[in-house]
This record gives structure tokens, sequence and C-alpha cells, in this order.
């Protein structure tokens, strides 16, 4: 069977099940939006001091052995950062099957 491309809706949701997942095995909770499913924020965690930690994820790629992912989104063209708006990334690379 020949490999497809997956579509960025696909690499999205891979992303966002993979850091969640390995977020539940670190043993904390772990809240998704029920609404606004292209808001800033994909989902909520809550660490081991209680404070509440809001997560964007990102697909990653594997280049010359170095793990690179976008900081900031490309909506319409424009670029535009999450600063204030996120507190962590949460970062999936498909190519080495880790979670960051």
């Amino acid at each position: 069977m020949a490999s497809q491309q997956l579509s960025t809706s696909e690499l999205v949701a891979r992303a966002e099940f993979a850091v969640a997942s390995a977020l539940i095995k670190a043993g904390l909770y772990v809240y998704v939006p029920l609404f606004n499913a292209h808001g800033r924020v994909d989902m909520i965690y809550e660490n081991q001091r209680g404070e509440m930690r809001r997560v964007q994820c990102k697909s990653a790629r594997l280049t010359s052995g170095a793990v690179t992912f976008y900081t900031c989104s490309h909506t319409g063209g424009v670029p535009r950062t999450y600063e204030g708006e996120v507190d962590e990334f949460g970062v999936y690379c498909a190519a080495n099957g880790n979670v960051y």
C-alpha cells in the first residue's frame, strides 16, 4: 500500500492525541476545549503544583537529526505568534515517535 500525504487536519489531530496521551501517561489531568475548535489553546493540563498550563500542539519535522516546528501560525499567509496566549508548546514528531 502506497503512503499518502496527510492533510493538515490529520497532522494536527495526531499531534494533539500524542501530546494528550503523553501528559496522561505522566499522571497529569488533561482538559480539551469542547467549543472553539480553531482557538489558540489546544488543551490545558494541571501540573504537579496544581497550576493550569495552556498548550498549543504542533507537528514537528526531523531534519538532519534536528526536530523543528513552527512557533507561530500562518493563517492566511500572515504569521502570528502565540505570545501571551499559550504557556507551552506540545510537539509531536512522527518521524521518531517522540513528544516534546
